[in-house]
């Protein structure tokens, strides 16, 4: 996903090494104000704490893909209020 490369080099006796690269983005990663989104019946929710807007983004396309719903906090106060109010499934 990040365009790098992982691979391992190894020598029976040495041990081995594993290497990996992750090649530069090309555009700047812009922070976005983010709403915990509109809550649908059925489908569980996670809420995501997390300050990083790469992060956040990178475990929304797993998390919904895998059929969940995300709602996000930036820092503890603002989970703490998400949390009681929308009683997600699980916390991240």
């Amino acid at each position: 996903m990040h365009g790098g490369k992982i691979w391992l080099e190894s020598e029976l006796g040495n041990g081995s090494t594993f290497i990996f690269t992750i090649s530069p983005r090309q555009e700047a990663v812009e922070e976005k104000k983010i709403s915990a989104p509109k809550i649908e019946e059925g489908r569980p929710t996670i809420l995501v704490v997390e300050d990083e807007a790469q992060a956040r983004e990178l475990m929304e396309v797993y998390l919904e893909e895998a059929g969940y719903q995300v709602a996000y906090a930036t820092n503890e106060e603002e989970a703490i209020k998400k949390a009681k109010e929308i009683n997600p499934y699980v916390i991240s």
